[in-house]
């Protein structure tokens, strides 16, 4: 549980990704308030963090975190305390 603490307050980009339910995985390779930038070989996609779910990779764990916990700018959400509802939701 530790460690996903550690992911919702720290940065997403260079993190490997997949986006629930729309078949979209790559890297983050830049982030807004409400978007991630995810690279896919090729091809880059703006993701909405807003209704979506991502699944990251931490250490061999995979961390499940809901889009509208984190959809604030980085710099901001470093910043944040972590709520109980986060922890609640977030799935280790």
């Amino acid at each position: 549980m530790q460690s996903s603490h550690r992911l919702l307050r720290g940065e997403f980009i260079g993190k490997q990704v997949e986006v629930e339910n729309t078949g979209i995985r790559g890297t983050i390779i830049n982030e807004t308030k409400n978007t991630f930038l995810v690279a896919s070989g090729k091809s880059r996609k703006d993701v909405p963090k807003k209704g979506n779910k991502f699944m990251f990779n931490i250490m061999g764990n995979n961390v499940k975190v809901e889009g509208n916990d984190i959809a604030s700018r980085p710099e901001d959400r470093i910043k944040m305390r972590i709520a109980k509802k986060w922890k609640a939701r977030i799935s280790d």
